[in-house]
Parts: structure tokens; C-alpha cells; sequence
């Protein structure tokens, strides 16, 4: 017997074509008129039995292959939670490692209070034992280097990765870091060392146009940014991917386009995945960016909007929904951020807090980093009301920090705008195949002027 999945949805369009998509799987259908009436209605008698050869039949096939169309016996809900608690306890060993609070920028809604400790010899020790205890032989290691402003802390990640990486190889274990930086010494230089460092990725923010984002991340003593960091990202891009993130509040979401067509001009379009952020009142340092902050629902249109923008400028890179087992390394036994003093929390926003440790490198955990570690756990999607929600596979019940900050879900920006989100991610597979298309008529055409 047969069954529809619980995530697939239906976008019916004005002109009773649609497109059917589903949450699990990823698959997407882009469906006729008559493609619609026949996949309505075997989803609604899926047990029905259409004639092999009629329309009915064959769209029953391509749903079973597609995931649309389940074995009955199957608990889609099951597999979410069993998933979820295997990431629980993934054999692989996430780090983000903070080796300072120390930096050189003062951004206006930075939630970090600024600290020029930094890692002592004591405590670069006692991280190698930790990897050292806590990589499975066979597993990964993946280090995030943040702060602070980590380059600001070159000669200590150089001596940390070379470390890293023989207790990698003694465990036969693989080796990746990545790091985010405000980009101001992201020379060409550094960015090839980096590289040499295995660092793959390197996110780096700009918040707009010179002027804005001068007044939003300024230097610590009140210089200007935007140039420096524009110049490094054409040498920098050479070496590492980078990942262009935009904080966006209310006073400058209105300045994307220029900001994009400044990237464009500087011949970037092809060497940096612009995508937004969201200004958020995390802690009592950057409350007072609160006011300024966007709604989830606007966020959510402003997000697709943006996502237009880069399509009709040509950018190559979207961040289109992927399935997780869970949402971030709050979530996991095996991923948390290490602080200049050795101190264990569970969440980058927790980095100067003090009374958010959950462990600590250099001494026992008291009862109260027990506690801390132990109120982690509480929040179970499966128990809320995220298990009756079609994006739960892939927003897993969205951030658990705020959740615990708030009692408030943060759901997926997609659920604002659902329909709108699904036919626009058709758009750009449309947009993507095309471009296979193209891409394979010119290598046609090249072997013909060859030949």
C-alpha cells in the first residue's frame, strides 16, 4: 500500500499548471494542467489502480520514484527524529575556535563585548587533548576559526593547525577549516596562506555602499573599512571561497542593489556568494539594535528579493533550502565553540558570556556548566509544534538559541511565503537547466569546429 508524503505541496498557478514539491526529498515537479488533475488524483487514491499506459499511471510512477508516493509502513516523522538524534552524536568533531575576542573593527550592532585575551600556551594545550579525546579515528575535524577578528591571530592558528592536522593524521581522520573575518587584513598573501592552512571558505561581511557601511563597521579607532576590504576580497577570492554576507536591518536594506552592482562592476560577480543576514538584539551589548531589526516575514520577502537581484545581475551561487539533522552545532554532542580561556559553550553568541560555559578546558565542569549543557536539550522539535510542519526537514525547528532566549519558534524564512519561495526556487532550476543546455550545445559546437 501507498501513501503521499506527509511534505509535499502543491503550487497551483493562474493558469491551472503547478508545481509540486517536496520538503524530504528536495524534488520538484513542474507540472501541466493535465499534469496537475493526474497527480491530484492518484495522491488521493494512491491505491487506485489507473491503467499502466494512461496519464494516471505513468504520473503515479514518476511520484513513486520522486518520493511523492510512499510505502504506507514508512514514519517519515521517525526517520526525521532517528536522523536528528544520530547528528546528535556524529562521529565527526566541529570546532569554532575563537583564539581572542580581540578586534580591530567596532561594529554598531556587535553583540561580543570587546577583550584582547587571548589563548595562553596552557590552553593550546589543552585543545590539542581535547581533539585528541574527542576525534573518532576515520572521522573529521572541522575547525572554524572566529573571534573577535581571528587574523588578528595569525602566528597562534598557524601553531594550532599544525597541531590539528598531525592529530588528524595520526587518527586517520580528514581535516577542513573555514573562518570568518571582517576581511580587513584578508590580503592576497594571507588568503594563499590560508589556503595552505587548509582553510576552504572565509565569510566576510559588507553591510553596503561606502558610506553605510563605513558608518556601520568602522575601525576600532573610527576609520573607514569599505576599500580595504573591497581590494582584499579581488586578491583573497583567488585563494579561498568567499561567502559575502550583508547584515540587514531597517536602515539599510535599501541599499542591496548598490552594494551589488559595486561587486559587479569590481568584476567579483564570479568570486563572492553575497547572501543576507539579519541584525538581531542577541545580547544586551547590541540591544540597542533592536528597534532597527526586520520582522520574520518581511525578512523572509526582502531574502527572496534579493535572491532576484543576484539572478538578474548573473551570480552563480543561492542558498536554496537543504535537508539537516539538525540545526546548528548547538544541537550536537560533538561541535561547540572553544573561548580564548578554554571555556566550552554550546553557541557562537554565547563567546563573551561567562555564564553560558557548558565545560571548560582547563578544569572540571561545575554543576552549573552541567546545568547550562543539560538545558540545551530541552527543546525537542519533535514535541513542538514544528512535528505537524511541512518545512521541518529542513529548518529542524529553527534557531535553538533564540528559542530559548524568547520561547518563540523562528521558523524557516520559507514558511512566511511558502508558494512564493517554491515557485521562485523553480525559477532558478529553470534558470540552471538552461544553462546545461547551453553549456552542452557549445561543448557540441566546439567538437564540431574541431572536427
Amino acid at each position: 500500500m501507498l501513501k503521499p508524503s506527509f511534505y509535499n505541496h502543491l503550487v497551483k498557478l493562474e493558469d491551472s499548471s503547478g508545481v509540486l514539491y517536496n520538503f524530504y526529498t528536495l524534488c520538484l515537479l513542474a507540472l501541466t494542467p493535465e499534469d496537475v488533475s493526474a497527480a491530484t488524483a492518484v495522491l488521493a487514491e494512491p491505491d487506485a489502480a489507473p491503467n499502466a499506459r494512461s496519464s494516471a499511471g505513468e504520473m503515479k510512477q514518476l511520484l513513486i520514484d520522486k518520493g511523492f508516493l510512499i510505502d504506507a509502513s514508512i514514519d517519515e516523522l521517525a526517520h526525521l527524529r532517528a536522523s536528528r538524534a544520530s547528528a546528535r552524536t556524529s562521529r565527526h568533531l566541529s570546532l569554532t575556535v575563537l583564539p581572542s575576542l580581540a578586534c580591530n573593527f567596532r561594529c554598531i550592532y556587535c553583540y561580543e563585548t570587546p577583550n584582547n585575551a587571548a589563548m595562553s600556551p596552557a590552553v593550546e594545550a589543552a585543545l590539542a587533548t581535547y581533539i585528541e579525546t574527542h576525534l573518532t579515528p576515520g572521522g573529521k575535524l572541522h575547525i572554524t576559526w572566529f573571534g573577535g577578528e581571528p587574523l588578528l591571530e595569525l602566528d597562534r592558528i598557524r601553531r594550532l593547525t599544525r597541531q590539528m592536522r598531525q592529530i588528524s593524521d595520526n587518527r586517520g581522520a580528514g581535516f577542513d577549516a573555514a573562518m570568518i573575518s571582517n576581511g580587513y587584513l584578508l590580503s592576497e598573501p594571507v588568503a594563499k596562506e590560508l589556503a595552505e592552512l587548509g582553510v576552504k571558505r572565509v565569510q566576510v561581511t559588507i553591510d553596503g555602499p561606502e558610506d553605510i557601511h563605513n558608518q556601520r563597521r568602522p575601525t576600532a579607532g573610527g576609520g573607514e573599512t569599505y576599500e580595504t576590504i573591497l581590494a582584499n576580497l579581488k586578491g583573497a577570492s583567488q585563494w579561498v571561497s568567499i561567502n559575502l554576507r550583508i547584515n540587514v536591518d531597517q536602515t539599510n536594506r535599501d541599499c542591496i542593489d548598490a552594494l551589488l552592482d559595486r561587486i559587479v562592476d569590481d568584476g567579483l560577480k564570479e568570486r563572492v556568494h553575497p547572501y543576507l543576514g539579519r541584525t538581531y538584539p542577541y545580547t544586551d551589548v547590541c540591544a540597542d539594535a533592536a528597534g532597527s531589526c526586520i520582522a520574520d516575514a518581511d525578512f523572509s520577502l526582502l531574502s527572496m528579493e534579493t535572491d532576484l537581484a543576484l539572478v538578474r545581475r548573473g551570480f552563480s551561487a543561492y542558498r536554496l533550502p537543504k535537508t539537516r539533522n539538525a540545526y546548528c552545532m548547538a544541537e550536537s554532542s560533538n561541535a561547540m565553540p572553544v573561548l580564548p580561556d578554554g571555556g566550552l559553550v554550546r553557541c557562537w553568541n554565547d563567546a563573551a558570556n561567562p555564564d553560558a560555559l557548558v565545560g571548560h578546558l582547563l578544569t572540571e565542569a561545575t554543576p552549573q556548566m552541567k546545568e547550562n549543557d543539560a538545558n540545551w536539550q530541552h527543546r525537542d522539535p519533535f514535541e513542538l509544534e514544528c512535528q505537524t510542519c511541512k518545512l521541518l526537514p529542513i529548518c529542524m525547528g529553527g534557531c535553538p538559541y533564540l528559542y530559548r532566549c524568547t520561547s518563540e519558534l523562528h521558523c524557516h524564512e520559507w514558511k512566511h511565503h511558502l508558494d512564493e519561495s517554491i515557485i521562485f526556487h523553480y525559477y532558478l532550476k529553470t534558470l540552471e537547466r538552461e544553462g546545461e543546455i547551453v553549456a552542452q550545445f557549445n561543448e557540441t559546437a566546439a567538437l564540431f569546429r574541431r572536427s
